[in-house]
């Protein structure tokens, strides 16, 4: 059978954002998702190649990565009698360019990943090249860690205005007597991005009094914050953004300050909300935050990682009861991880259920699966009549589908019976970075 042409480009559009899992060929170093090479679409066939070359969407991801001589050698050996600073130009550069001549006009998307031990100064000096071209840029995705600090404010101050999307990842590294360099958020807050939509930052702290007050994003709608210490000045953030922010996600690692008591965040426009942190976040939390009906909420419980085990309490269910309440009459996408069977069961019997159109469930880590039963969601399926969809994000994914199947079957025989609920028609094992 012979695809469109119109088939074709749409699925290559797909595989633009797409990763594929590739296993390691070196027993030092662990197999791992990783985006998926367009490239491979060019080598299937002379119609391939002819419509991908003709899709400048597809070549707007360029990737700056750090260079390993090892790694390259051992791929091809002849890499071994260049010397370091023309193998970094033949990689790179040939690369940089295939790109930038196959994306067309279209705006580009930069990857800058910073390895430690690695040369990183030829990525460098094609980031300042590919900003200093005229190109516009749409989205940035910068890694690194905190020996590189210096790189990362050396890249905010090369960003444009006219950035859309920005993703930075800082990752804490083992230091010897003392703690990690800490990187405020002025560094990245204070910038004039006025044209931003969505902005995520992993290991940048946010101080209540910065050194440098925060500028307005008038357009951002997604905001991401993983932070070490939940805090008033995090708060301050989300108080500064808060008209505007439609999908906010915010995970705590560590401890959490204790706020004020009257301290709250409305949030008037937002739809999607994701909290992640231990008990203790959470419950300081989610009595801050002021929503109107929301259409997501996922809320994730860290405390298994410090007790060894899922936790039963009925604080916790309550609190998200609460908010839930208030804020839930429009509630179509509800997931729940590392929330212990007793708390499943208090949340099932007191939220509002008649909306909700997916649930998705399930636990951090293998070691520790969801001890919510199938039969506890057997009894919960009647309380949910519009349910189509059922994801679990175990980590165990047989026991998980059997446990979906297990649902499905309990579905079909509620049908038969004449009970006014809708049939399931999606599932899905999804681990929680998310490949489905």
């Amino acid at each position: 059978m012979r695809l469109p042409d119109e088939v074709l480009r749409n699925i290559f559009l797909y595989c633009h954002d797409a990763h594929a899992y590739q296993p390691s060929s070196d027993q030092h170093h662990f197999s791992e998702w990783k985006k998926f090479d367009v490239q491979i679409l060019t080598h299937v066939c002379r119609r391939w190649r002819a419509i991908a070359l003709d899709q400048g969407y597809v070549w707007t991801e360029i990737v700056l990565r750090s260079i390993s001589k090892s790694k390259e050698c051992r791929k091809n050996l002849w890499y071994t009698l260049l010397p370091p600073s023309h193998l970094d130009c033949l990689l790179e550069g040939s690369h940089h360019s295939v790109f930038l001549n196959r994306s067309k006009h279209n705006a580009l998307n930069l990857s800058f990943d910073v390895h430690v031990h690695e040369n990183f100064n030829p990525s460098m000096y094609a980031f300042r090249q590919l900003l200093a071209d005229g190109r516009r840029i749409g989205r940035i995705n910068i890694k690194s860690d905190t020996t590189h600090d210096e790189v990362l404010r050396q890249c905010f101050a090369l960003i444009p205005e006219t950035l859309e999307w920005l993703t930075v990842g800082r990752n804490s590294r083992m230091f010897i007597g003392h703690t990690p360099p800490i990187m405020n958020g002025a560094d990245i807050l204070s910038r004039p991005w006025l044209e931003l939509y969505s902005l995520k930052l992993a290991g940048v702290e946010l101080p209540l009094h910065s050194s440098s007050p925060y500028l307005p994003l008038p357009r951002l709608r997604h905001l991401e914050l993983a932070v070490t210490e939940l805090s008033e000045g995090t708060l301050d953030v989300l108080y500064l953004y808060n008209t505007t922010l439609e999908l906010l996600t915010l995970r705590c690692s560590g401890q959490t300050q204790l706020l004020p008591p009257h301290l709250f965040v409305p949030l008037p426009r937002l739809q999607h909300l994701t909290l992640a942190g231990d008990r203790n976040s959470l419950l300081e939390l989610l009595p801050c935050l002021r929503t109107v009906p929301l259409e997501c909420v996922d809320i994730t419980d860290y405390s298994f990682a410090h007790a060894g085990q899922l936790l039963d309490e009925p604080i916790l269910p309550t609190c998200i009861a609460t908010f839930l309440h208030e804020t839930a009459s429009s509630l179509r996408v509800l997931s729940f991880t590392s929330i212990a069977g007793d708390s499943y069961t208090q949340l099932r019997e007191t939220l509002p259920t008649s909306t909700v159109g997916c649930i998705r469930s399930g636990a951090l880590s293998n070691r520790l699966p969801w001890d919510v039963k199938p039969p506890e969601l057997e009894r919960s399926l009647p309380q949910f009549p519009n349910l189509q969809e059922l994801v679990a994000t175990d980590s165990s994914t047989v026991s998980s589908l059997t446990s979906l199947l297990y649902c499905v079957e309990a579905r079909k025989l509620l049908y038969g019976e004449g009970t006014i609920t809708k049939p399931i028609r999606r599932l899905a094992a999804s681990g929680r970075s998310g490949r489905s």
